[in-house]
């Protein structure tokens, strides 16, 4: 692929000292607060929608401001729990990537929210999605949302699904990267002819 501007956001760098950075991402990656109580005042689960104005808003009119870019080409990555916000923006807002690559999508509890969400607009999209074969429960939340997908009989969702065979959580990252990216590459050389 030629030409690609890879952009990624920090966690939250300002936090209070008792609190480690990374706790931002379960509250802008999460898409509902938590039935604790005592975790939803330390997390603040479920802010994935403001996180998403924060995107359109901010990452993507600076990139587009700055960089010269093609918005018919704009994809998003997201592993884990980056998988599950990927997941959000594609039934909400699916014309904010027009790919989306979605690895081991922690999707666990999620699924009925998800199909509660769906969007009246066409997807099209290009969605790349994997877990390892080792993540037992997490595939089986993978095929619900596949079935949310497909049953929309959206002829402009374009979908390939990988299940990485021995892998489990940690281990599918690095084969979804690289099928991920020989996926995306191979669209856009199709485009190109």
């Amino acid at each position: 692929m030629k030409d690609v501007i890879l952009v990624g956001i920090s966690w939250q760098k300002n936090l209070s000292s008792d609190t480690r950075e990374h706790v931002s991402r379960f509250r802008d990656y999460s898409i509902r607060m938590s039935s604790n109580p005592e975790h939803q005042a330390k997390y603040q689960f479920g802010q994935a929608k403001d996180h998403l104005v924060f995107i359109h808003n901010h990452v993507i009119k600076y990139v587009e401001n700055n960089f010269r870019t093609d918005p018919d080409r704009r994809t998003y990555f997201g592993y884990s729990l980056g998988g599950v916000f990927g997941a959000y923006i594609l039934l909400v807002k699916p014309n904010t990537f027009k790919n989306y690559i979605l690895g081991s999508p922690s999707l666990d509890g999620n699924i009925p929210f998800l199909a509660e969400l769906e969007s009246k607009e066409n997807l099209n999209a290009n969605v790349f999605i994997s877990y390892g074969a080792l993540e037992k429960d997490l595939g089986t939340h993978v095929e619900a949302y596949i079935s949310i997908l497909k049953s929309r009989n959206d002829d402009s969702l374009f979908l390939q699904k990988e299940v990485i065979e021995s892998a489990d959580h940690g281990s599918a990252f690095p084969t979804t990267a690289v099928r991920s990216v020989r996926w995306l590459s191979n669209l856009q050389t199709e485009r190109r002819k």
